[in-house]
């Protein structure tokens, strides 16, 4: 698991750092890794940082490494649920919870 903590306001202005750092580490993800975009220090979260974290995880499926979010932050998680976005965007309280599930990474041949 690569963890991303984001923090401060995700916005329009911040949306291409954002995902610029987003793209690096799903491009230097071992094989079977995934990505956990960390959202507990974000303090502001705009409709283009919405679409910023809709876009990492459509990233990572097209790459093949999933991107999972967690948050404990309920104004957050609540405004996710209110923009209809929960499915695109299933927030988990933590990092071993956002990974569960996922398939074990393959051995490395010995």
């Amino acid at each position: 698991m690569i963890r991303l903590p984001l923090s401060g306001v995700l916005n329009m202005a911040s949306a291409p750092e954002v995902l610029r750092r987003v793209h690096r580490a799903v491009a230097s993800a071992p094989r079977g890794t995934c990505v956990v975009l960390d959202l507990d220090d974000v303090v502001l979260l705009a409709a283009a940082g919405l679409t910023t974290l809709v876009a990492a995880r459509q990233f990572g499926r097209a790459v093949g490494v999933p991107v999972r979010f967690v948050c404990t932050q309920p104004r957050l998680v609540k405004l996710i649920r209110q923009c209809g976005l929960e499915d695109e965007l299933p927030v988990h309280h933590d990092a071993p919870t956002a990974v569960r599930g996922l398939p074990p990474a393959p051995r490395s041949p010995q």
